[in-house]
């Protein structure tokens, strides 16, 4: 397995975060990796590296890279404690506004009822009166 930030701090390269970077060090090590391995067998030793779907991904694998570790148990917490957050985000957006349309719901419905209090009053009055 090639552990790319690894490789990148024994070569003496501080890592640029989730990218390779494009040094020419750094890359003429993965070269040396790629060929070592080409070395072994008909088909070549397969190289097992982390990487995220994107750039460098896709540069491994026109490397002729074949074997990926994707993930980590702490980005696959994190993305998953993200995904619940939007989830639970999107029920409270949506029972807020349901509350708020059943709050309208019942201002008209009140709103009605003193109405035809009012005109039943006016009605009273008018046969009162008369």
């Amino acid at each position: 397995m090639v552990g790319t930030h690894d490789l990148r701090l024994e070569l003496g390269i501080r890592p640029p975060g989730y990218f390779d970077g494009d040094e020419p060090v750094f890359q003429e090590a993965l070269e040396k990796i790629t060929n070592a391995a080409s070395k072994h067998g008909p088909n070549g030793m397969a190289i097992l590296s982390f990487s995220r779907p994107g750039p460098d991904l896709h540069k491994r694998m026109h490397r002729g890279w074949r074997a990926f570790k994707i993930t980590t148990d702490a980005l696959a917490i994190h993305q998953q404690g993200l995904e619940n957050f939007t989830d639970v985000q999107k029920v409270a957006e949506q029972t807020k506004r349901e509350v708020l349309l059943n709050q309208l719901a019942e201002v008209k419905l009140s709103n009605l009822a003193e109405e035809k209090v009012g005109m039943r009053n006016v009605e009273i009055a008018e046969v009162a009166a008369a």
